[in-house]
């Protein structure tokens, strides 16, 4: 059997009809509105292929992005938990330096608010 040729399991199925007037009117409509392309496979598949990559890339990237962000964010809110900036020495102030400050707590605890 060649290649691309029709077989059939049983042969009782098939059904033969036998034209008896060739109409060239419909055969005409036809060819004119017949396409036969050569495509380049090789090209076709390796355009196809670019695309599913760059697709995959754009997704891979994409998918960085959004951990970076989420690392970001965690790091942000671990750092809001922990009380590391409240406790920097630019922040803190001695009991000698409030005693030169003001001259009574009253003063301090208004100044307070």
């Amino acid at each position: 059997m060649d290649v691309g040729q029709v077989g059939f399991h049983d042969e009782k199925h098939r059904r033969y009809t036998k034209v008896t007037r060739k109409s060239n009117e419909i055969i005409n409509r036809l060819e004119k509105t017949r396409q036969e392309r050569q495509p380049d496979l090789k090209a076709e598949r390796e355009a196809y292929d670019s695309s599913v990559r760059g697709k995959r890339r754009a997704e891979e990237r994409a998918a960085r992005a959004a951990e970076k962000t989420a690392k970001e964010e965690e790091k942000k809110q671990q750092e809001l938990r922990t009380y590391k900036a409240l406790m920097k020495s630019d922040n803190m102030v001695s009991n000698s330096e409030m005693r030169s400050k003001y001259s009574s707590a009253e003063e301090a605890e208004d100044d307070f608010m």
